[in-house]
């Protein structure tokens, strides 16, 4: 969009400059001083899309990854309970998110905390014979693989903004 901001601006030069050569007050120089003034509006709305359709972009990726997380959060909460109540010294924060809680920002933390203490919990159960059931299993590698994709689109977009 910069792009075609920038050509419509290098077309708009040369419209001008013919514009320049016509008899002042005729109607041809009024119509091409017309789509001057339009196109000028034109360009500066180009560039802006232009400018900041990346960043938009990346806003809305993190606020998709953001809601995945709360209902993964929602998705796994009987699974941390069932392994992690008998475990409770192994959890950080044992209390239960609300609702509006759940689309914070800090969803992908706390679906990273959840899921540690999940797994060192079941570590520690596999002890005195605790076996997760397929389907639980299932959920939670699922929810890693959704954080080990968050963090790989974090370090491809650190390594983008870098260049």
């Amino acid at each position: 969009m910069v792009l075609a901001g920038f050509g419509l601006a290098f077309a708009l030069v040369g419209l001008r400059l013919v514009g320049n050569f016509l008899q002042p007050g005729s109607e041809l120089k009024a119509q091409i001083e017309w789509i001057y003034e339009t196109a000028q509006q034109v360009i500066v709305i180009l560039v802006s899309l232009g400018l900041s359709l990346p960043r938009l972009a990346a806003v809305a990726q993190r606020l998709i990854v953001t809601v995945k997380a709360a209902k993964m959060l929602r998705r796994i909460r009987p699974i941390w309970w069932d392994v992690a109540s008998s475990e409770m010294d192994l959890v950080i924060d044992s209390r239960l998110y609300s609702r509006v809680e759940f689309l914070t920002v800090k969803s992908v933390a706390r679906l990273q905390r959840r899921v540690s203490e999940i797994r060192d919990s079941e570590i520690r159960a596999q002890t005195r014979g605790y076996v997760m059931d397929t389907r639980n299993a299932e959920i939670v590698r699922e929810v890693e693989t959704l954080l080990y994709d968050y963090a790989e689109g974090a370090m491809n977009s650190k390594k983008a903004a870098m260049r």
